[in-house]
């Protein structure tokens, strides 16, 4: 089964300017904002990973903790012993760019994950380019994040790695809303997103952006997706190079699963 790991909704915070509505943190899995607006930080060398750490008290533990993300991960997906199951509804999407990342946000009932007895609402999809989780080192072209909350706060991210190769339909409609102009609507097929085979490397992470909170569950599928080049030199042309160096993984187990599609 997999291990849920400890960050909550709540412990996010605001990363621009928006309402303090529950809607508005419903769909950001953030919190309403403290009043203290949060330090610039970026991913150029000033303000950029290395320097997240003493940007803000905020962002201690992008220095200092101890589960951090992305990792790198190995070849080989160890023993398929966790437990998930991922909706196949059509979600209902709408451009949000975070100004770090090409952003949708998912409305209600978009699409759920389930794992072991625990089910999580998908709040949001991003992208960066090139990947943050690595494999025996190589970094794919891009990667894709898919974040779920469950209702007591618990954040759980499918990432979906990407090569360069024939072009995506269902990616493509992904693109066309996420880069698209203010406020762009669309629908999409969540499991048309994801890879053929779904077996997945999971571990107990962090945010890959600040205040990099610890506690986030991640599921990364083993599998890559294809992009054309085209589709690739969109996402860069928008934000390029988006992404963290990996962390180290201090002791923590990497576990494997074979996730399964069900109707909801």
């Amino acid at each position: 089964m997999l291990a849920l790991a400890g960050l909550t909704a709540s412990s996010l915070f605001l990363t621009a300017c928006s309402s303090t509505s529950d809607e508005a943190s419903r769909q950001t899995g953030t919190p309403p904002s403290t009043g203290r607006a949060p330090a610039h930080w970026s991913y150029e060398e000033v303000g950029g990973p290395e320097a997240w750490g003493g940007l803000s008290e905020d962002y201690d533990l992008c220095a200092s903790g101890t589960s951090q993300s992305p990792i790198d991960l190995p070849r080989t997906v160890p023993d398929l012993s966790d437990d998930v199951s991922i909706g196949t509804r059509v979600a209902p999407v709408t451009e949000a760019d975070t100004g770090h990342a090409s952003q949708v946000e998912v409305g209600e009932d978009g699409s759920t994950v389930r794992a072991g007895s625990r089910d999580f609402e998908l709040l949001q999809m991003h992208a960066h380019t090139p990947a943050e989780h690595t494999v025996d080192g190589v970094a794919p072209v891009a990667e894709m994040h898919l974040v779920h909350t469950s209702d007591d706060g618990q954040l759980l991210v499918l990432s979906v790695l990407v090569d360069e190769g024939s072009a995506s339909e269902p990616w493509q409609t992904f693109l066309d809303t996420a880069t698209g102009p203010d406020g762009t609507t669309s629908t999409i097929d969540v499991a048309s997103l994801l890879p053929s085979s779904l077996q997945y490397w999971s571990y107990d992470g962090s945010l890959t952006t600040p205040p990099c909170s610890e506690g986030v569950s991640w599921v990364v599928f083993s599998e890559p997706v294809t992009l054309s080049a085209e589709q690739i030199a969109r996402l860069d042309a928008v934000h390029d190079h988006n992404a963290r160096p990996t962390q180290g993984l201090n002791g923590r187990v990497v576990r494997g699963g074979d996730a399964m599609l069900r109707s909801e």
